[in-house]
This record gives C-alpha cells, sequence and structure tokens, in this order.
C-alpha cells in the first residue's frame, strides 16, 4: 500500500505536469485526481501544498535547477522529470520538517514508477546537489 505522503507526492506530480503541458487550472487539476482517485482529505492537503508552493516558487526554483544541472538544459528536459525536479527542490528549499534523504528518495521513486531507472540517478544528481547547497541544516 501507499503511503498517504508518498500518494501526495504523486498527485502534486501529475498535477504539475498536467498545468505544464496544458495551461490547466491547478484547482481544477487538483480536484479531479480527488475525484478520480477518491483521495481523503490529508492526502489532499498534502499534495496541495505541494503544488501551490512549487507554482508559487517556480522562478527561483527553475532558476537554481538550471545552476544544478550540468550539462543539461532545463527547457529540454522531460516534463515528468521537470515535474519531479520542481517538486522535490519545493520540498529541500521550503518543507524544512521533511529530511532531505526522504525527498530525494521520493523523488526517486517516483521517476522510477513514472520515467526510468536512469532518469532516478539523474534526479537524485541533481537533487542531492540543491541539498547539499540550499537545503535547511537539521539541528541534530
Amino acid at each position: 500500500m501507499v503511503r498517504k505522503r508518498s500518494l501526495a507526492r504523486q498527485v502534486a506530480m501529475k498535477v504539475l505536469f498536467q498545468v505544464a503541458l496544458v495551461e490547466t487550472d491547478v484547482q481544477e487539476a487538483l480536484e479531479y485526481f480527488r475525484e478520480d482517485l477518491d483521495l481523503d482529505s490529508s492526502v489532499m492537503s498534502f499534495a496541495r501544498e505541494l503544488v501551490e508552493g512549487t507554482k508559487l516558487h517556480s522562478e527561483e526554483i527553475d532558476k537554481l535547477l538550471r545552476e544544478y544541472l550540468e550539462k543539461w538544459d532545463l527547457d529540454r528536459i522531460g516534463n515528468v522529470e521537470k515535474a519531479i525536479l520542481r517538486l522535490g527542490t519545493f520540498e529541500l528549499l521550503y518543507r524544512g520538517e521533511i529530511p532531505p534523504s526522504v525527498t530525494i528518495n521520493e523523488a526517486v521513486e517516483l521517476s522510477k514508477e513514472y520515467s526510468s531507472l536512469s532518469a532516478g540517478k539523474f534526479i537524485n544528481g541533481v537533487l542531492d546537489r540543491v541539498a547539499k547547497k540550499h537545503a535547511p541544516a537539521k539541528a541534530g
């Protein structure tokens, strides 16, 4: 069984993917997935936070990704991978309560399910660079 937060990340990634491809209203896209998958309020709440936060900070996120994409151009990356990278970067920068290793692992798992194994390695490398430079330090 998929955990609630993992399911919320799947929904968020799909919404970000859809919104990037066809200029769909974010709220309409979220509602479609809520109805289609019969999701509970806690899953939808987290998915909504992720999507809205990623969209709100999209310029900063894309600027940062361009900085850490070695030998790649953000505009030439597949839309699935781009959605996963944006989502993961948002979590790393703005959801300090989530350990970076969890965020990166979840992003890699999304890429394995919706893209390819090689995409997982690529996403892991980019998000690891973002985390090392920008993720809030954890008190230990």
